[in-house]
């Protein structure tokens, strides 16, 4: 009987043999069928049964015998390939055939000065040494690209076919090196432009992906046209298509600088990791350096993370989750570190060189040792376009706002919003933000424009704000500080201005300036400059403010009844000497400062003060004041002071005069002179020394004159004391004589005035001690004549007066005289 043994799968439905068919067969079962019939239907049923399991025995053996024979010739093969390959392979012959590719493709020698090794187990592997790629013609003659070790797996069907197909490239201790001349040629144009030719006449397999799959960097021109920036991100993803590791790498951008030496940017420590979605796990894109920047000048760390998914189109690229972390230390007085925080998705296509930011959330924080500010934050959430052949970047409108701290504020800071689009083209390195719309607290509401150049050499940015409006009064509150009690609660509802502000690395200018507080308007100029274009390297400010009216009885509460507040003030304005050794003495030496105030008309502690003029210059640790004038009360005052710094103790000058002006409502505030009344001249000239208002005091030394026409003595009656005295006198003769006491006593010399025509007297100061003996007094009833001293630092007085009441005023005595 005819028969035969089959091993039935169970991807097929049936099958066939010579004399018979079997259907549905199960996996791994043994079928017996003979020629008549089928197993358990027609045909011979006395099979017997121990027939079909010795032929399952025999084709099991068989089986076995297959695999262990296949398994020997496959290991006997990979070992003589493991043993013969390094001899068939001739690495010099492979040295010479990749420096041709790599001459023919670039224009560049690639040389090895290291050994290339083969290792067949535990899988087959390709390694090289000491790798150099030479550099452009008219450059360094350094190389440009130098790699320590390149290390790769190799595919063995492909060894067999003589195919060298490296994978999963392993780069250790890779120098490269960029450069740019003054002409603005740089050492990649020429791979570049090659590589654009190569584009144009080669096509590229789908299924393949190399650095040419990105977009076209190359100008219509046929010159190159790669940033530094953009040249980074091609790498990137030429690293990432590839799947190339990258460890302890450097990298440096050279320019020429302001001397014979270049300018150069350096990466160290650059570790460069793929993707992996493998076993598992799903790490993204790592790459991390420690970067070091000349101009500004900054040292720090910088992280780079993203996720690349599966391409499905040659003209997208896309970047997911994309992370960069900056942080270090910068020289860019006041600032002194920073810290970059971005996170965002990053797509590059399907147009040529568009890159579109989405989900954007970035933080640029910088910190100084400045009063100014301690820490300034800018934030940016949204998305964004940008088109990598131009350069220009567009950020919507809304998502940026602006926070700064200092010591003046509160710890949170202010924060200003902005909530206008944003243009920057980095190429050009401009911002243009049109129109500018900003909010913020006390009701802060900004609107204008803003214009930038070159923020990443030489920034400078001019915004023009043509209007201005805010809460004075919140912003005060704003600003950490507690409200002072206002007369006038209506004068700190509503502020308003406009200007136009002028910034650079090494200057602020504010120019037509307007500022408008509860009725207060002040107008004028502002420059703020340092660095090279200053005298000495100093700060170098210059102002020109006038002012139309300022009302300060409106805002704060100076009342009369607070007279030693209210005397504070208004010194601090008619003798502005006052306050001269309250400034520290650490500012006056950084700072070249000239300007003018002028306002029209100050009202302070009941004062109506008009016509307030003052020329300040502050220059070589010497400060002067010259000249300072004010017109108050039918009066005028004019002074000069010079606050010298250079010596050992500070030095004071002062040079001042008083003309007409009626002492009355002057001295009001001033609750011990307030005795004096009269129209009041005066001429001093005045000097001293000290760190303080103590010793100022007591080294004060100088003259004075004075002269007081048609006024009085309040509180005192001279007349009166003077015919009381005579009474006394007679009284006392009589007593003498034994007559008796005739009339009442009186005491009305102690109330009263004593009205005159002038008073007129000089003194000399002496180590702060005034002496005077030459005090006149003429009224048409008596003549008073004094002289003392009094002690300025301790208020002291030992003074005599003299009264004649012979009468009128002696001749030759005039009311100017």
């Amino acid at each position: 009987m005819h028969s035969e043994l089959g091993l039935t799968n169970g991807s097929h439905r049936s099958i066939l043999y010579p004399s018979c068919r079997m259907d549905r067969a199960d996996a791994g079962q043994l079928c017996w069928a003979t020629h008549c019939g089928r197993w358990g239907g027609e045909g011979n049923d006395n099979q017997p049964e121990a027939a079909s399991v010795k032929n399952a025995d025999i084709f099991i053996f068989k089986s076995a015998t297959l695999l262990i024979y296949t398994v020997l010739a496959l290991l006997v093969l990979s070992s003589l390939l493991a043993l013969t390959l390094p001899f068939l392979l001739n690495p010099t012959y492979y040295k010479t055939q990749m420096a041709d590719r790599v001459l023919e493709k670039t224009g560049r020698t690639l040389t090895f000065a290291g050994a290339i090794e083969w290792h067949m187990f535990p899988e087959p592997s390709l390694s090289m040494e000491d790798l150099a790629l030479s550099n452009a013609p008219g450059f360094s003659a350094e190389p440009m690209v130098k790699i320590q070790r390149l290390q790769g797996k190799l595919n063995l069907w492909d060894l067999l076919k003589m195919q060298f197909a490296m994978k999963q490239l392993s780069l250790t201790g890779v120098e490269v090196l960029l450069e740019s001349d003054a002409a603005g040629r740089n050492n990649w144009d020429d791979l570049m432009a090659r590589s654009a030719a190569a584009r144009g006449e080669e096509s590229v397999p789908e299924e393949s992906a190399s650095v040419d799959d990105l977009p076209d960097m190359v100008a219509p021109s046929g010159r190159a046209s790669v940033s530094v920036a953009q040249l980074g991100t091609l790498a990137l993803s030429a690293l990432s298509v590839r799947a190339i590791t990258l460890r302890e790498g450097s990298g440096r951008y050279c320019r020429p600088g302001a001397g014979d030496e270049p300018s150069c940017l350096q990466a160290l420590h650059v570790h460069f990791t793929p993707q992996s979605t493998g076993g598992g796990t799903h790490r993204p894109v790592q790459v991390q350096a420690d970067l070091t920047i000349p101009d500004p000048p900054f040292a720090g760390h910088v992280s780079l993370s993203y996720r690349q998914p599966a391409r499905t189109d040659r003209a997208i690229t896309h970047w997911q989750n994309t992370e960069i972390i900056v942080r270090g230390q910068v020289d860019l007085p006041p600032a002194k570190e920073l810290e970059l925080v971005w996170r965002s998705h990053v797509t590059m296509g399907p147009e040529p060189h568009s890159l579109h930011i989405s989900q954007g959330d970035s933080r640029l924080t910088v910190w100084s040792d400045g009063a100014l500010f301690r820490e300034f934050t800018l934030t940016s959430k949204g998305a964004a376009e940008a088109d990598l052949s131009t350069g220009k970047v567009r950020l919507p409108q809304g998502g940026v706002t602006w926070r700064v701290k200092s010591d003046q504020l509160p710890p949170a800071g202010v924060e200003l919003a902005f909530h206008s689009p944003i243009d920057m083209d980095w190429r050009q390195e401009t911002v243009h933000i049109n129109p500018l719309r900003i909010s913020g607290p006390a009701q802060i509401q900004m609107e204008g424009h803003l214009h930038g150049d070159h923020l990443l050499s030489r920034p400078s940015v001019d915004v023009e704000l043509s209007s201005v409006r805010f809460s004075p009064g919140d912003l005060w509150v704003a600003m950490g500080r507690s409200l002072p009690p206002i007369n006038d609660p209506t004068a700190m509802q509503a502020g308003a201005g406009s200007a136009i502000f002028h910034m650079d690395e090494r200057s602020l200018a504010v120019t037509r300036m307007v500022l408008d507080l509860g009725g207060a308007r002040i107008a004028g100029d502002l420059s703020w400059q340092i660095g090279e274009e200053a005298v000495a390297g100093k700060s170098m400010i210059r102002f020109d403010l006038q002012g139309e009216s300022l009302d300060l009885d409106r805002l704060f509460s100076l009342e009369r009844n607070e007279a030693g507040r209210a005397s504070q003030w208004l010194v601090g304005v008619m003798a502005p000497e006052s306050w001269l050794p309250e400034l520290p003495v650490a500012w006056l030496d950084g700072v070249d400062l000239q300007g003018r105030l002028r306002l029209g008309e100050l009202r302070l502690a009941a004062t109506r003060l008009t016509d307030l003029s003052l020329a300040m210059e502050l220059r070589d640790r010497q400060l002067r004041l010259q000249p300072y004038r004010l017109s108050a009360h039918d009066g005028v005052l004019e002074g000069r002071v010079q606050w010298d710094l250079q010596g050992a103790e500070p030095q004071l000058v002062v040079d001042k005069s008083i003309t007409d002006m009626q002492l009355e409502p002057l001295l009001r505030p001033f609750p011990p002179l307030r005795w004096l009344r009269g129209s009041a001249n005066l001429v001093t000239h005045l000097s001293s020394r000290g760190r303080d208002a103590e010793g100022l005091w007591k080294n004060l030394q100088g003259n004075l004159s004075v002269m007081v026409q048609e006024g009085s003595v309040q509180g005192l009656d001279m007349g009166e004391r003077f015919r009381e005295a005579h009474a006394a006198q007679r009284e006392q003769r009589a007593s003498s004589a034994g007559q008796e006491k005739s009339g009442s006593e009186k005491s009305g010399g102690r109330g009263g005035s004593t009205p005159f025509r002038q008073l007129t007297a000089t003194a000399q100061i002496a180590a702060g001690m005034l002496e005077n003996s030459d005090l006149r007094l003429f009224s048409p009833t008596l003549q008073v004549s004094g002289k003392g001293r009094l002690s300025l630092p301790t208020a002291w007085v030992d003074y005599t007066l003299e009264v004649d009441g012979t009468g009128s005023m002696p001749a030759g005595a005039t009311s100017s005289g």
